[in-house]
């Protein structure tokens, strides 16, 4: 009977923990997924604006159009920034990165309606690019992170074996209490810090 219950308790575990694994294979492809979108976005934003370069220099253009035609690359590569910063601003947080970019853009692009001034459109792009550029190298490191986290805690044994009235048991690791003792067996990794004995 004992030894049925061992049974199913370890065939729990290993459900469990192949359910776990199915769920980190998930998010991984999630984000690997994400990071394509990403590089996608990057890569038609840099078109966009150049092809917007292209029509700057060679059509003499009012500077309302100009800005409409910046606009899509701009909105192309800003928007996802655009809407966090005005999700932060929605629950009183302003003073966050996506605000600050936001605002520096934006500032950039009403430059050009001053009296005297140059335009800033190429360069409120640019601004918003090199940020998602930066938040795509955030997201790959924090993805590498989590990876390596993850194979750190898949080296952590599931079961512990401990002598309890002069016979072996099976249990996991935070079922052993302190001054208990464990068998290590040849080959098998340590589940729990102790005294060698």
């Amino acid at each position: 009977m004992a030894h049925h219950h061992e049974h199913e308790c370890c065939a729990h575990e290993h459900e469990h923990h192949h359910e776990h694994h199915h769920e980190h294979h998930h998010e991984h492809h999630h984000e690997e997924g994400s990071l394509k979108g990403q590089i996608i976005k990057i890569t038609v934003t840099v078109a966009l604006l150049v092809a917007a370069v292209v029509i700057e220099k060679r059509c003499e253009l009012p500077t309302w159009q100009l800005l409409l035609i910046y606009l899509v690359s701009y909105l192309f590569i800003g928007f996802d920034t655009l809407k966090e910063a005005a999700e932060g601003l929605a629950h009183g947080e302003a003073f966050n990165e996506h605000f600050l970019m936001s605002i520096a853009t934006i500032g950039a692009l009403c430059i050009g309606f001053l009296p005297g001034a140059e335009t800033q459109f190429p360069e409120a792009v640019f601004v918003m690019l090199f940020f998602q550029v930066g938040e795509l190298f955030e997201g790959y490191a924090e993805g590498k992170s989590r990876d390596s986290i993850a194979h750190l805690m898949d080296i952590r044994p599931d079961v512990a074996h401990v002598e309890r009235n002069g016979q072996m048991e099976s249990v996991s690791p935070e079922q052993v209490e302190v001054g208990e003792t464990i068998v290590v067996k040849p080959g098998e990794k340590v589940p729990l810090d102790g005294v060698i004995i």
